[in-house]
C-alpha cells in the first residue's frame, strides 16, 4: 500500500484464484470533499470490469462501508448476458449455415447423379440401337448367303 500525493491510497494485492491461476488486484481510495464521501476503484486481473465505489467511515471511524455503484454492477451483468446471447446466436447461425451447406451439397450431388444416370441411359439406348442395326444387317447377310446356297 502506498500514498499518491497524500490524496490517494493505492493498494495492490496478489493471490491465487480457486483454480490455481494467479490473480492481481489494484484498489484506489481517496476522499471527495464535493461528495463528502470516500471514492475509489477496484480492478482485478481475473475480469474486465472496473469497479467504482463510494464509501463512508463507520461509527467507530476505524472501518469503512462501501457501496458499489449499482449501475456498474448492472452493466457487468448486462455485458455478460449480451456476450452469452451473441455466442448463442453465432452458434445457431453456424449450425443453420452448416445445415444449409449440407443440404445444398446433397442436392447438387443428387442432380449430378441424375444427370449421369440420364447420360448413361441415353448412351445405352444408342448402343442398343446400333447393336440392333448390326444384328439386323448381319441376319440379312446370313439370310442372303443361305438363300444363295440353296439355289
Amino acid at each position: 500500500m502506498r500514498s499518491l500525493g497524500g490524496l490517494w491510497i493505492l493498494a495492490e494485492g496478489r493471490g491465487e484464484m480457486p483454480g490455481g491461476a494467479p490473480a492481481t488486484m489494484l484498489m484506489t481510495l481517496g476522499y471527495d470533499p464535493a461528495k463528502n464521501r470516500f471514492v475509489g476503484t477496484w480492478v482485478g486481473s481475473m475480469m474486465t470490469h472496473l469497479w467504482v465505489y463510494q464509501g463512508w467511515l463507520n461509527e467507530t471511524g476505524r472501518g469503512m462501508s462501501v457501496n458499489l455503484k449499482e449501475a456498474a454492477r448492472q452493466r457487468l451483468i448486462a455485458a455478460r448476458r449480451e456476450a452469452t446471447a451473441r455466442r448463442e446466436a453465432l452458434r445457431r447461425e453456424a449450425l443453420d449455415l452448416r445445415g444449409t451447406m449440407l443440404g445444398e451439397a446433397d442436392a447438387a450431388a443428387k442432380r449430378l447423379v441424375e444427370q449421369a444416370t440420364a447420360e448413361l441411359q441415353s448412351e445405352r439406348a444408342r448402343e442398343e440401337q446400333a447393336l440392333a442395326g448390326r444384328a439386323a444387317a448381319l441376319a440379312a447377310r446370313i439370310s442372303e448367303r443361305l438363300v444363295g446356297r440353296a439355289v
